[in-house]
């Protein structure tokens, strides 16, 4: 003899007519999915951290960029950067550069790579006091 456990009913099933998203079909109904039905889908956002050691001349840049197109990303947080002042470059593959120096030019300096993908989503990028640096993104 076989046992079974019974189970509570489900909402939208035939045991409880007209409740939950079904009218008692005999099919689950319950919540919809509204990301599916009107093409909003979450998107996925790739992450990393690099010790760069330096960046300090355009080739390294260029070596940099060689790399990490083997993987999948999104933003590069980059630290040892090495390049004095402070500015933001478009690069030649599109990617958005942006840099800042650290207390002495032998070491420090903190940033950032953007996917060219999502370069017209920023709004401003800057730096604060300290290595605190910011992403001006709108929500």
């Amino acid at each position: 003899m076989k046992v079974t456990k019974r189970r509570p009913p489900v909402p939208g099933g035939p045991a409880i007519p007209g409740y939950g998203g079904d009218h008692g079909n005999g099919r689950a109904g319950g919540a919809k999915n509204l990301r599916w039905r009107f093409g909003c889908h979450l998107r996925r956002l790739d992450l990393a951290t690099y010790s760069a050691r330096t960046l300090r001349t355009d080739e390294k840049i260029l070596e940099l960029e060689e790399e990490i197109d083997k993987l999948r990303w999104n933003v590069i947080g980059l630290s040892e950067v090495r390049r004095e002042g402070e500015d933001t470059v478009i690069l030649e593959s599109g990617n958005l550069f942006y840099h800042r120096e650290g207390d002495h030019l032998s070491q420090g300096g903190v940033g950032f790579i953007v996917h060219k993908s999502l370069v017209n989503n920023f709004v401003e990028i800057g730096s604060h006091t300290g290595l605190r640096t910011h992403l001006g993104i709108p929500r």
